[in-house]
């Protein structure tokens, strides 16, 4: 599994589609840092009306209340909160490189190498919770970096408030790639598993589970995945970011073992 590991590790560092990733967290964050200082500042609010810019009233409100909390609550409510950059690289990242797998035939060099297929789905979660974290990493970083230098003075933030926040969406990412990893397995398209990154870390499909469930007076959206990933609240509260973190970490269970399933069952 080991030799399996740094064979996806190398070939992770060969691959564009970390790299874009990457790229594409880093230059979002930067987008979102300068809408929310120009809303926020009403003279450049209103250079930016002039150029043709339209500037809701709900825009500087939301907009407004993101400046008043700390840096990591101002970049979980507009990043994190709903999918996010984040997690959605990394479900299209882990799409790609195992549909690129099967259809390049790749595959079947690694089983005819290694008989335990099992050993590929860890391997891959591995790498993947290495790129998690990086990602993670890098977006914190980034924010911190891109908002001081706007001159937005966010509130300070504990160093357990940012441990709870990489704890959280480490397990929240290793389950969303290991319900892409499933889903790649079984479908083997690229096209799906970019419409899934957007239904299921959007939101989407937890909604649709959360109004069948709620004719029955039923609520189960804090069971989900993305249920999950809205338990972050501010001031931090470590018993319910390690309650969300064990939920998305039976759910990460659940998507490597129907992966692993997947994977022994069906043929390359």
């Amino acid at each position: 599994m080991f030799n399996l590991l740094r064979m996806e590790l190398r070939r992770m560092l060969r691959s564009k589609s970390p790299y874009v990733a990457v790229l594409w967290v880093a230059g979002l964050l930067l987008m979102e840092v300068v809408t929310i200082r120009t809303v926020s500042d009403p003279e450049l609010a209103a250079e930016a009306a002039r150029k043709g810019m339209e500037i809701t009233v709900e825009d500087q409100d939301e907009f407004e209340e993101i400046m008043e909390g700390s840096a990591l609550q101002s970049l979980y409510t507009g990043t994190y909160a709903n999918g996010g950059a984040v997690i959605i690289a990394l479900y299209i990242v882990i799409t790609l490189m195992i549909c690129s797998d099967y259809d390049s035939g790749f595959i079947k060099n690694i089983f005819s190498l290694h008989n335990r297929r099992g050993g590929y789905v860890v391997s891959w979660m591995l790498a993947m919770q290495i790129l998690s974290l990086i990602l993670n990493l890098l977006a914190i970083g980034c924010w911190l970096f891109y908002s001081r230098t706007a001159g937005m003075g966010f509130g300070s933030d504990s160093l357990q408030d940012y441990l709870l926040f990489l704890l959280l969406f480490q397990v929240i990412g290793g389950g969303f790639c290991a319900q892409a990893m499933a889903f790649a397995l079984i479908t083997r398209s690229k096209a799906f598993g970019a419409a899934a990154s957007l239904v299921m870390c959007g939101g989407i499909a937890a909604a649709v589970v959360e109004m069948i469930f709620g004719m029955k007076q039923i609520s189960v959206i804090k069971w989900t995945l993305y249920g999950a990933s809205q338990a972050m609240s501010f001031p931090v509260q470590q018993g319910r970011v390690l309650e969300a973190s064990g939920i998305a970490l039976v759910w990460m269970i659940f998507w490597i073992v129907v992966s692993m399933i997947v994977v022994q069952k069906r043929d390359v």
